[in-house]
């Protein structure tokens, strides 16, 4: 009877030890606009999001993923993430119900953003950042 608890204890250790090693990415939609306030969420972005517009940027949505993923996320204005692996190796297709907008692979260092984009979509401009959390 006690090898069965050892047992037992082993698994549920390791399931413990399994679940405090999930990442969770955070997925920001981001709208490019030609002028007008930039949203505050988007402030120690702002920089690398230069890059690619001199106007301001609306957060349309955020959403978090737990790592590793598996399966497709529904993002407003019709855009999807088809993701797959975890943040030494993310594949993600982004999408949307005509066409794929882009198929890359992601390698993630904690807090450090991943910018996507720009996407053209509905007449509207489209920037998807991604971002692991820290250990």
């Amino acid at each position: 009877m006690k090898a069965y608890k050892r047992i037992f204890l082993i698994f549920f250790l390791s399931l413990c030890a399994a679940a405090s090693h999930a990442t969770t990415l955070a997925v920001h939609l981001v709208e490019l606009t030609p002028a007008g306030n930039s949203s505050p969420a988007l402030a120690p972005y702002v920089g690398s999001l230069r890059r690619f517009h001199d106007g301001a940027f609306e957060l349309r949505e955020r959403q978090n993923v737990t790592l590793p993923a598996q399966g497709r996320v529904a993002l407003q204005a019709g855009l999807h993430l088809s993701l797959s692996g975890n943040e030494q190796a993310l594949r993600v297709t982004v999408g949307s119900t005509q066409q794929t907008l882009m198929n890359t692979q992601l390698r993630f260092a904690p807090g450090v953003p991943v910018t996507l984009g720009p996407f053209d979509h509905g007449g509207r401009r489209y920037v998807l950042i991604l971002v692991t959390d820290s250990p």
